[in-house]
């Protein structure tokens, strides 16, 4: 069992996503950052929402992810590529 399972805001599907892009632990997780993380998910082929990479960030950071900041979810955005400007 991955010890990916054990972070907090990361549910099975999340998981799932992460594992199939290559970050199968929680150490690979912390190295690779939300955003790159994140990004490593979509350049599998998968097309995560948003919702995962808020997750991310909350299991990385140990905040729920629906109280990340406006500026860190742009932030996030920009760093995905998916806030164009």
């Amino acid at each position: 069992m991955s010890d990916l399972a054990t972070l907090p805001h990361l549910d099975e599907t999340a998981v799932r996503l992460l594992k199939k892009a290559g970050i199968d632990s929680a150490a690979a997780l912390r190295e690779a950052g939300a955003a790159d993380a994140f990004n490593a998910v979509k350049a599998h082929g998968l097309q995560p929402s948003e919702d995962l990479l808020w997750a991310i960030e909350g299991a990385l950071t140990g905040t729920e992810p629906h109280d990340l900041s406006a500026d860190r979810r742009n932030d996030l955005l920009h760093q995905t590529g998916e806030l164009l400007s």
